[in-house]
């Protein structure tokens, strides 16, 4: 039913889990591709050695050495879905689904099965990913993320995937693959009873100022208007418990367009965001209101 690929970068301490909990899952891959890169730790032996049990299982390695971040992810990413579309065909196989699972995801039995069941049942709906957990002092706490899926562990319509052009080389791939799915008449969406273990907070490498710097640059990268992203570092700071992640998303985003940094030209995206302004301008409105209302206990008008 579907092909699946995890891109790696120095897993060894995540594979054991990871292979167990896909092959424990009520509806396994086709086929699994696991793209590497670069790997310095023992990620390929364990690989590798789970080839031998799983003839589904395939290994490939960058031939591209990069620093690492959103950018070597994204072309890992593409290259292990290049393989598995090539190799499928070569093979034969025929598949309805394609999907990506980070090292660090460790979903239930039945996560891959309850995401077919809902590309299955609505015609319109092309990606959808679970709910994502942490699991803090014991407890499994659900990750707020909205009502967009998430890259760790989502599932592709193949319709849709070929549509939006596969997955985006970009530093903000799920982002793009997201907006490139709606624009197209597709619905994206989570299935909340999908449960998945993220082992690692999402995109949590460097600390909390690291991660909102790194969305910043990303949000300069996908060519947000100043405007745009000005709201945004504002409602970052008014919709977290950490203000100071809105003060790293905005130093980040103002010193790449001092630097004239390179961005991603696609015209659709850069459209998005641009009427995406009056959007966010209305969502800070709302929340000023329901936070006066709270305070002083009468109803305002702005």
């Amino acid at each position: 039913m579907y092909l699946l690929v995890t891109p790696v970068r120095n897993e060894e301490d995540n594979i054991p889990d990871l292979i167990e909990s896909v092959r424990n899952q009520s509806i396994t891959p086709l086929l699994w591709v696991f793209a590497d890169d670069n790997s310095t730790d023992a990620t390929a032996h364990l690989i590798k050695q789970a080839m031998k049990q799983r003839d589904y299982i395939h290994y490939i390695k960058s031939g591209e050495v990069l620093q690492y971040g959103h950018s070597s992810y994204a072309k890992t990413v593409r290259a292990g879905f290049s393989f598995a579309v090539n190799y499928a065909i070569k093979k034969g196989i025929a598949y309805d689904y394609l999907g990506l699972l980070d090292a660090d995801a460790v979903p239930e039995k039945t996560y891959f099965e309850k995401l077919i069941h809902a590309l299955q049942a609505s015609e319109k709906l092309g990606i959808v990913s679970g709910q994502l957990y942490l699991v803090r002092k014991g407890k499994h706490k659900p990750e707020n993320l909205g009502n967009w899926p998430r890259g760790p562990a989502r599932l592709h319509k193949r319709q849709c995937f070929e549509e939006i052009g596969g997955w985006p080389e970009s530093t903000n791939p799920d982002t793009v693959s997201n907006i490139k799915a709606e624009l197209r008449g597709w619905q994206i969406g989570r299935v909340m009873s999908a449960k998945c273990i993220h082992k690692r907070k999402v995109s949590s490498k460097g600390g909390v100022w690291y991660r909102y710097s790194d969305v910043g640059k990303g949000a300069y990268y996908l060519n947000y208007h100043p405007v745009y992203a000005l709201l945004n570092g504002l409602y970052i700071m008014m919709t977290n418990v950490r203000f100071y992640c809105g003060i790293a998303y905005l130093l980040a985003y103002f010193k790449a367009l001092l630097r004239k940094d390179v961005q991603y030209h696609d015209a659709e995206i850069t459209k998005y965001f641009s009427q995406s302004v009056a959007r966010l301008k209305k969502k800070i409105k709302v929340r000023i209101t329901n936070k006066l209302k709270g305070s002083i206990g009468i109803g305002l008008s702005l």
